[in-house]
């Protein structure tokens, strides 16, 4: 996507203004998207890895436990943080009096998130009726002592485009994270080997930080000031908020399932949504980086705002609909080979969901256009709309709650949603664009939907092949097919594919 970026720099005008920006700008925005898109990739290859070696190692029910444990952890994150990473970046020139304010008073909230969990963890076992969770938090808990001596210079790192620091940090600490998860599970550890395994790769990371701030940024001043907070708080607060609703409304439908149905449910439904959202969650932050600052410069120009808007969602649906449609179409053969019989109950809620991912992929596109037109206060309505939408919509999918059910519920709200975000939001900034945001999304996803069809015809044949060997040329057909169907229907966005590989 630097291609893109750069060539979307070259173009942009604002007003009678040309927006500008020096070669050096340009090739450390160039350098910084091809590092994330790095990053993305090794990161998608390491989680796979983890998931196809602990799924054969470990049982469902620790799968369960760890997302219990994840849901707790990511909230208390959000607390611990107050938003002063995303303010420290957004500021412009911040004084290194307030940067060493913001620096001690995140260690002294990690402390003080410490404590909270530790005197909390047992009431909340008891509520979710899960005894193993007490514990997990406990030793969990360690690493907000931790994180924060790192985590301002994780802020500093991006806010200075040193993408291939954090890319090269990030990868060490995910492949430490896994070896140590690994060498657990082997040693029959259960949950704990993804407890330590999440804890080394969180401590791995936040070390490199530190050290790295330490020795090659300004290092932080022992000064405190209550008066330097009061902007960046001011800032970073609201920022919670979104945050909070935002997660909570994306992790409502596993606490659901996590209460009523247990912690062998869940964890079904977590390696469903870990395999249906994981690409999606790495490959759409690759443009969406790119789209932000574009969109935020030509906001006012409603144009080129929609044609770029058009373009984002044009190429997210040729990327994720073979991706996310071909994987449902071979999940029964791929489930057992890569995870186990075990996960075999998973297989039709990770149908499902992949359907449902497809359409939240579109949808972040629209996200980035309500930010960029400065209408963050939109999106906190809408994220705190869906804490209400999401338990009711999931009520009325029945009494006898299963896994797939929930998984149903989730994917008809997605569109439901998806046809409001246009009509509540899209239609507003750009102007009536149904009919090309229609033709536009909706001709990769016929196009996937042909592809999954014809490889599934060779399931009414016996073919006798291994069930592996089936699977490879199951896979490999499905290229054939996809890229020979675009050439035929949808050329354009194929050749600017191809064009984008040959030139990153």
């Amino acid at each position: 996507m630097a291609i893109l970026f750069c060539h979307f720099l070259s173009i942009i005008k604002l007003g009678s203004t040309d927006i500008t920006f020096t070669n050096s700008l340009k090739t450390k925005a160039s350098h910084g998207v091809q590092w994330t898109a790095i990053a993305s990739v090794v990161s998608v290859f390491i989680q796979f890895t983890q998931i196809t070696i602990l799924g054969h190692m470990l049982l469902p029910k620790d799968f369960g436990l760890m997302a219990m444990v994840m849901i707790i952890v990511e909230f208390s994150q959000i607390y611990a943080d107050m938003g002063l990473s995303t303010a420290i970046i957004q500021r412009k020139d911040p004084k290194i009096e307030e940067l060493s304010t913001l620096y001690w008073f995140n260690i002294c909230v990690g402390i003080c998130i410490f404590i909270l969990l530790i005197i909390f963890s047992p009431i909340v076992a008891k509520i979710l009726h899960i005894k193993e969770l007490k514990e997990i938090i406990w030793v969990f808990s360690l690493v907000f002592i931790i994180s924060p001596f790192g985590s301002q210079f994780q802020s500093i790192l991006s806010k200075s485009l040193k993408f291939d620091i954090l890319a090269f940090i990030e990868i060490g600490s995910m492949f430490t994270g896994l070896i140590v998860a690994i060498i657990l599970a082997y040693f029959k550890q259960g949950v704990w080997s993804l407890v330590f395994g999440q804890m080394s790769k969180i401590i791995v990371q936040s070390l490199f930080f530190t050290y790295y701030g330490w020795s090659k940024l300004s290092r932080p001043l022992f000064y405190f000031k209550i008066s330097n907070l009061k902007d960046y708080l001011s800032f970073g607060i609201y920022r919670v908020g979104i945050v909070s609703a935002s997660l909570l409304g994306a992790r409502i439908d596993q606490l659901i399932i996590g209460i009523v149905l247990g912690s062998s449910a869940l964890g079904y439904y977590d390696m469903a949504s870990r395999l249906a959202f994981t690409i999606v969650q790495k490959i759409n932050p690759i443009l969406t980086t790119v789209a932000f600052p574009i969109f935020s410069i030509v906001q006012e120009d409603i144009p080129i705002l929609k044609k770029g808007y058009l373009k984002m969602i044009q190429m997210l649906t040729f990327i994720n609909a073979p991706i996310l449609i071909g994987f449902s179409a071979i999940a029964s053969n791929a489930i057992p080979i890569f995870l186990g019989e075990q996960w075999v109950p998973a297989i039709s809620t990770i149908q499902i969901l992949t359907f449902c991912s497809l359409v939240r992929s579109i949808d972040n596109a629209g996200t980035n256009l309500i930010y960029a037109k400065g209408y963050i206060n939109w999106h906190f309505y809408w994220s705190c709309a869906l804490l209400f939408i999401i338990p009711a919509v999931i009520y009325a999918s029945g009494k006898n709650l299963t896994p797939e059910k929930v998984a149903l519920s989730m994917t008809f709200l997605q569109i439901v949603l998806s046809l409001l975000l246009y009509y509540v939001f899209i239609r507003r900034i750009i102007g009536h664009c149904f009919i090309d945001y229609i033709r536009t999304i909706g001709l990769p996803i016929i196009l996937a939907l042909c592809m999954a069809i014809t490889i599934n015809l060779f399931n009414f044949f016996d073919l006798y092949l291994s069930i592996s060997f089936y699977l490879g040329f199951q896979i490999c057909f499905a290229i054939i097919i996809y890229i020979l169907l675009s050439w035929i229907f949808n050329r354009q966005s194929l050749m600017e594919f191809i064009r984008f590989l040959t030139r990153f």
